[in-house]
């Protein structure tokens, strides 16, 4: 190989210096957006902290592939003209990634989340799960499977969302449905009793107990377990209370309640039928 004919081409040197370039361009990005991620979040939420990491590691390898094709000769108003045409062309063949962008903006703005909030996106009963990331296109959830789930900006500011995490409290309720015969004014004073005794439980809302319908046969009721708790004590609760009132069934020997079926014999009817006299006879 001959050093000197390489060395010796200015055009060759040039192109050197440009992969040289955008290599360290591509470095650079990455360890811009992992000193962004590093940063501690004084004062404002981590959410915008990695949206501005993905933002920043784009615009830093954009602006390393500029460099390099003006290391090589290309001129920069022709370049910025390039890339206004393909920007313009990209921006409509990519609509959906565009607004996804525009949703992540909107997202950072009006903060209806932010990163360590559980949310469900969806209809109730949707997708849940703990914030995790909200970056430039997508936002990313761990659900309590430990599942992560990736949602688009675009998609989660146009869907409804519930955001668990938005105020201290949570409101436990919890439906127990019980036979007529029990002893209901006792078990419900032992529920109340449970409710007043938990420390978990807040006493302003005060927690109370409250029958909230029958059973369609009419041999039973529901009985509901209001109580108020702090957001991040609601699982731990929301289970303590199950397995509690589980153990109070237990020692009120309590039966469900259960559906009545009445079998009619088709002839006897017949002949109950047949003796009904006709008041108009």
């Amino acid at each position: 190989m001959d050093w000197n004919s390489i060395f010796s081409n200015a055009f060759l040197l040039k192109v050197i210096a440009a992969v040289v370039e955008l290599v360290i361009g591509m470095f650079a990005a990455r360890w811009v957006s992992r000193s962004i991620l590093r940063m501690k979040p004084i004062g404002m939420e981590k959410g915008v902290l990695t949206f501005a990491a993905s933002a920043s590691g784009i615009l830093v390898r954009i602006f390393a592939v500029v460099i390099a094709l003006g290391q090589i000769g290309a001129k920069m108003d022709v370049l910025v003209g390039a890339f206004s045409a393909v920007g313009l062309g990209v921006s409509l063949a990519l609509k959906e990634s565009m607004a996804n962008v525009a949703g992540g903006l909107q997202i950072l703005i009006t903060k209806p989340f932010k990163v360590g909030d559980y949310i469900e996106y969806g209809e109730p009963g949707g997708i849940g799960g703990t914030v995790k990331q909200i970056e430039l296109m997508f936002t990313s959830l761990q659900t309590p499977n430990l599942q992560e789930i990736v949602i688009p900006n675009a998609s989660l500011v146009s869907g409804n969302i519930v955001n668990y995490s938005a105020n201290i409290n949570r409101r436990i309720v919890i439906s127990v449905p019980v036979a007529g015969s029990i002893r209901y004014e006792s078990f419900r004073k032992s529920l109340q009793d449970l409710l007043d005794s938990t420390k978990e439980i807040l006493k302003d809302p005060k927690p109370m107990t409250a029958v909230s319908g029958f059973t369609a046969a009419g041999n039973g009721m529901i009985i509901n377990v209001i109580a108020y708790t702090r957001t991040d004590k609601y699982w731990d609760m929301l289970y303590y209370l199950n397995e509690q009132i589980q153990h109070l069934m237990v020692e009120y020997a309590m039966e469900q309640p259960t559906d009545l079926v009445r079998i009619i014999d088709p002839q006897m009817l017949s002949k109950d039928l047949a003796n009904v006299k006709n008041p108009l006879s």
